[in-house]
């Protein structure tokens, strides 16, 4: 992951996967990566984590405002 960068964690992939979607529309490359414990579907048991280029970082924050 050369050029990625950590851009937020959650607690559930669907949320991760809706911002993903949302930065895909606009032409913006993410990649959401699943740490959930796949064996407990609750909080605290892992995280899921959206990346993004680093050099889009400008980019997602006026895609995305507040909302993420």
């Amino acid at each position: 992951m050369e050029d990625r960068m950590l851009y937020r964690t959650y607690d559930e992939l669907f949320k991760a996967e809706v911002i993903k979607a949302k930065l895909n529309e606009a032409g913006v490359a993410a990649w959401v990566i699943n740490k959930k414990d796949s064996a407990y579907n609750m909080p605290g048991f892992g995280h899921v984590e959206l990346y993004i280029r680093s050099s889009d970082e400008a980019k997602v924050s006026n895609v995305l405002g507040t909302q993420d």
